[in-house]
């Protein structure tokens, strides 16, 4: 039943998105003819302040229906339609889905440091494991030995040893090692090796096999909202990164996970734990709200980007021209979740499946 939990997390992503749209537009005055809970037919629905509350028969996601929000329409120019708010009152509306997604993020990835359920290295730079054939093995660093120095340098953090070791380049690195309350030093030669970094990139990197003592840290509130605060800044900059990196061809299309992918990782995640999917949905909703914000007609980015084609021009595009934008945009948007969502089959052999069976 895990594809019941799957659906329930994607849904809640979109539906609190939809909510930040929602409370924006009641809070500046446009009348939210619907809010709707899923799509297709409505199984239970409900009017109140001049809203219509729908949840439907296909659970995922979900939208909200602004007054006088299309150009297209016979705007009355009544005070609670849409495009009566001034610019800034219309960019709260629309900015106020993703940012609702990176608030939402932030309190998840905070709580979880509360918890006490936030895995992170020891901070006396303990090795938790080391890996069999690799140098640090090989000259007899144990579990339980604590990194003081390398290279004559004092180790704050384990990030530090890492990189260090990690731009070695395979040369000799001398470690300062303590046990049992004394200390000896020890020369490694890492092993260079292909790496993948987390945008799918491969890279050379230096290893001697060793690993940080992981533990579970449970912080104050305090702290705990600044390390979540730190955090999604932290994501939300790799996300940019990585849509950096992809528009100037430094990654391959084929590394992005679409929608196929996403459930899969959801579902995986569902399998090993609350934290583990929780941490996720945070990295998710992180995700929505920049790609939202990304200046591409139909997402929220694109709405924005008319309000400052406005703001320069004094008047609106015509809703022809935004029509025709919007349509063109469409067109890219659908033939990039059909290669995205290749790429997804493919990387899950699915595609393989289908096309061994086909010629069988």
């Amino acid at each position: 039943m895990r594809w019941i939990e799957v659906i329930f997390v994607f849904s809640a992503i979109i539906i609190i998105h939809e909510l930040g749209h929602f409370l924006a537009a009641r809070k500046v005055g446009v009348r939210v003819d619907r809010f709707s809970i899923g799509f297709g037919p409505a199984l239970l629905k409900f009017k109140k302040r001049n809203t219509e509350f729908v949840i439907s028969a296909i659970p995922l996601g979900g939208y909200v229906k602004l007054a006088g929000e299309d150009l297209s329409e016979n705007l009355t120019g009544a005070k609670d339609e849409f495009y009566s708010k001034s610019i800034l009152q219309r960019f709260a509306v629309i900015f106020s889905g993703p940012f609702f997604n990176l608030v939402s993020a932030f309190i998840v990835i905070s709580l979880l440091f509360m918890s006490g359920q936030t895995s992170v290295p020891s901070e006396s730079n303990a090795i938790g494991q080391t890996v069999a054939g690799y140098p640090a093995e090989k000259a007899g660093i144990k579990k339980g030995d604590v990194v003081v120095s390398i290279n004559g340098e004092k180790i704050k953090t384990w990030s530090e040893i890492t990189s260090i070791i990690h731009k070695s380049e395979g040369k000799p690195v001398a470690l300062e090692i303590a046990r049992d309350k004394k200390i000896f030093s020890v020369l490694l030669k890492p092993k260079t090796e292909n790496h993948k970094d987390i945008f799918g990139r491969d890279i050379k990197m230096s290893f001697v096999g060793i690993s940080p003592e992981i533990i579970n840290r449970k912080y104050n509130p305090a702290m705990a909202f600044y390390e979540g605060f730190k955090t999604t800044v932290f994501w939300t900059g790799k996300i940019y990164q990585g849509l950096w990196l992809i528009m100037t061809k430094q990654v391959s299309l084929k590394n992005v996970a679409g929608p196929i992918g996403i459930f899969a990782m959801t579902e995986k995640a569902a399998e090993s734990g609350i934290t583990a999917l929780l941490s996720l949905v945070a990295l998710i909703s992180i995700n929505l709200a920049v790609v939202n914000l990304l200046p591409f007609p139909i997402l929220d980015g694109g709405h924005i980007m008319f309000l400052v084609i406005e703001k320069i021009r004094r008047r609106p595009l015509s809703a022809k021209t935004q029509e025709n934008i919007t349509q063109a945009a469409l067109y890219v948007l659908v033939a990039l979740f059909i290669l995205i969502s290749y790429n997804d089959l493919a990387r899950h052999g699915i595609i393989k499946k289908i096309t061994s069976g086909l010629w069988k």
